[in-house]
């Protein structure tokens, strides 16, 4: 899921976790309750990254790690 900030995805139906790896970094970020429809928004949006800030960043809880 190459994008300009977002190098990788990875998604739990389960538990509703989202951990997404950053290109500027090693570590990756693991963002809780978030909808599987938010995350297949973002598997198909056209900017990753933009879509990151406006939907995901301040929205939903996270910890990096």
């Amino acid at each position: 899921m190459p994008g300009l900030s977002i190098s990788q995805a990875e998604y739990d139906y389960q538990t509703g976790q989202l951990q997404l790896w950053f290109r500027d970094s090693a570590e990756h970020s693991t963002y809780q309750n978030v909808p599987a429809t938010v995350y297949e928004n973002l598997l198909t949006a056209g900017s990753k990254g933009r879509y990151f800030e406006l939907m995901i960043r301040a929205r939903y809880p996270s910890e990096r790690r």
